[in-house]
């Protein structure tokens, strides 16, 4: 099984990452483990497109910073939780 993990993050400034490190801890614990591939669209959204087309499945987070299909207007009642 192949796995690709997205960095969205990119660069973070050493500011951000003295707040928090764990997105580079962890990116770099993924790219060590057999099958994973980290990928960045490098802020390119046609690249980023491009690169879930190509996907079987896909895992996002979701919480109430990030909209879903669960908390528009227009849900499908039967695609939420």
């Amino acid at each position: 099984m192949r796995l690709t993990v997205m960095d969205l993050f990119g660069t973070r400034s050493p500011e951000r990452i003295r707040l928090d490190p764990s997105p580079e801890r962890h990116l770099e614990e993924l790219a060590t483990t057999d099958g994973v591939t980290i990928a960045s669209d490098r802020g390119d959204r046609v690249r980023y497109r491009n690169i879930l087309a190509g996907a079987h499945f896909g895992i996002a987070p979701s919480g109430p910073a990030v909209p879903g299909p669960c908390r528009s207007s227009t849900a499908r009642p039967w695609a939420c939780p």
